[in-house]
């Protein structure tokens, strides 16, 4: 038999093999390093020394349960796979396919627009017909709900590409735009010397709602929620496609979950 060379990745040892008492003490550990963690996020110290803490609390939570677990980590980072909701991908997959299929190809045309629509669906008019329909639709709405704000010929050239390039034209060009406001503005007032008019420009991240905030516990439930669909969806996809999915799983940074994923296999995918 032939002997697989080099080292095996500890990443391959998953969070369900763990014994009993192992998951006790990884329980107790993120009870205790989450009580920290709420104890000082609230509390009224500096808030360098809050970062300071809070980062440290995760960072060591996470090291400590790697070193535990055997589960493949870095700096506070855990990746914890398991083979768990693959049954039910492949029954999402195979109770919904034609629809799920359907839903696949116009994500493509919605993301990457019209002309990448043509070049997918040219055998197939009356799809491509649909599509293009869809896509006019959809940022037609959005110009009117965002693009007019850039207002002239810019926001008429942004509507054009994302027609024409999709979701992926529409992104780019606000990062564009934000970018060049912020470095005008600051290099006018910086080496012109020269204060512009009206306020600094926003940030390019920014709140869905400026100044709108949710409690921290909603938060990541959302993230929880939003990144379990997400993942799931993938795993579904691979499972239409009939690519293997080797593992499943979530990422945390010490006991906060902040994503989820779904690896496929690399081999058959690229093939």
């Amino acid at each position: 038999m032939r002997k697989t060379k080099g080292r095996k990745r500890a990443s391959t040892k998953e969070c369900f093999d763990t014994d009993g008492s192992t998951k006790l003490k990884v329980l107790f550990i993120m009870v205790v390093s989450a009580a920290v963690f709420f104890y000082f996020a609230f509390s009224s110290y500096d808030n360098t020394l809050k970062a300071i803490i809070l980062l440290g609390d995760l960072v060591l939570t996470g090291t400590i349960v790697r070193q535990l677990t055997g589960w493949e980590g870095y700096y506070g980072l855990l990746i914890v796979r398991g083979k768990r909701g693959f049954g039910l991908m492949a029954w999402f997959a195979k109770r919904f396919e034609p629809a799920l299929r359907e839903l696949m190809d116009f994500g493509m045309s919605l993301g990457f627009g019209i002309l990448y629509s043509h070049l997918l669906f040219k055998d197939k008019p009356k799809k491509f017909i649909i599509h293009s329909l869809l896509v006019v639709a959809f940022f037609a709405w959005t110009y009117f709900q965002f693009i007019q704000v850039i207002g002239g010929a810019m926001g008429s050239l942004v509507f054009l590409l994302s027609l024409l390039l999709g979701l992926f034209a529409l992104g780019y060009s606000f990062l564009i735009i934000s970018s060049f406001n912020i470095l005008s503005y600051y290099y006018s007032k910086f080496i012109l010397n020269v204060v512009p008019a009206g306020p600094a420009p926003a940030a390019g991240a920014m709140p869905v709602i400026p100044g709108i905030t949710i409690p921290f516990w909603e938060g990541i439930i959302a993230i929880i929620i939003v990144a379990s669909v997400h993942e799931l969806a993938h795993g579904v996809m691979c499972n239409i496609v009939k690519l293997r999915i080797k593992s499943s799983g979530a990422l945390l940074f010490g006991f906060l979950p902040i994503g989820a994923f779904v690896e496929p296999d690399e081999e058959k995918f690229k093939n």
